[in-house]
């Protein structure tokens, strides 16, 4: 009986010293260990302004989306280009810890064929901007050299971006059908169509318009679509 028992301990210390040895030299990929982003995605920004929707990871919970407008430097055409800019930004963003935004710049279609003719630029950069997607009406697509700055997180934004994470969607007159007046939709269709002398005083129009300080825009946008006087706010 002493004997089994001798045996018994003998085994419950070599396995004891065992584990303790692969716990010992395996220790940074244990104790140290983040779990990385696989991929998976639950949270959806949808934009039924524009239609699209954008995949996020899990712990973007809480993000924010800055608007802001893109400028084009006119190479060729005469007239001036610009349009919307959407940045989706990381809830852990700060003034003294700025994480890497996730950059959408938003063309008409015929803006994005100028851009490609090269008629403008929109960046310093002699790189072309990389489209996310398309529907009936805009293309959408990522600024040249947006990651360069190396904010924070800045690969774990590269990694959702490689990851396809816009869908488009055609967007259909659902206000219209019902006699209604997307005001944030018709004030910032004037940055397809109106020249601006920077960023700011672009917003500054768009912000006035829709408090109702331009109504030209409202009937300028009821011609354009053949909605007649019928169509309201």
């Amino acid at each position: 009986m002493n004997k089994k028992i001798l045996i018994i301990g003998t085994v419950v210390i070599i396995l004891t010293l065992g584990i303790g040895l692969t716990l010992y030299y395996f220790r940074d990929d244990i104790v140290g260990a983040v779990p990385t982003n696989t991929g998976n995605t639950s949270i959806i920004y949808n934009n039924n302004d524009y239609g699209f929707t954008f995949s996020l990871p899990a712990d973007w919970q809480g993000y924010s989306i800055v608007k802001e407008t893109w400028i084009g430097n006119s190479l060729k055409a005469t007239v001036a280009q610009s349009g919307s800019k959407l940045l989706i930004r990381n809830p852990k963003w700060t003034m003294s810890a700025p994480y890497e935004d996730l950059p959408i710049l938003i063309f008409t279609s015929s803006q994005w064929n100028a851009y490609l003719a090269g008629d403008f630029s929109v960046s310093a950069a002699p790189i072309t901007a990389t489209e996310l997607g398309r529907n009936n009406k805009y293309v959408f697509a990522l600024p040249p050299r947006w990651d360069f700055d190396y904010s924070l997180d800045y690969k774990q934004a590269q990694d959702i971006i490689a990851g396809n994470p816009l869908r488009a969607f055609n967007l259909e007159t659902v206000d219209m059908l019902q006699g209604k007046l997307n005001i944030n939709f018709v004030c910032e269709q004037v940055l397809t169509y109106m020249s601006f002398a920077d960023a700011k005083s672009a917003d500054a129009f768009v912000a006035d318009c829709k408090e109702g300080k331009h109504p030209e825009v409202i009937e300028k946008y009821k011609v354009d679509m053949n909605l007649g006087d019928g169509a309201e706010i």
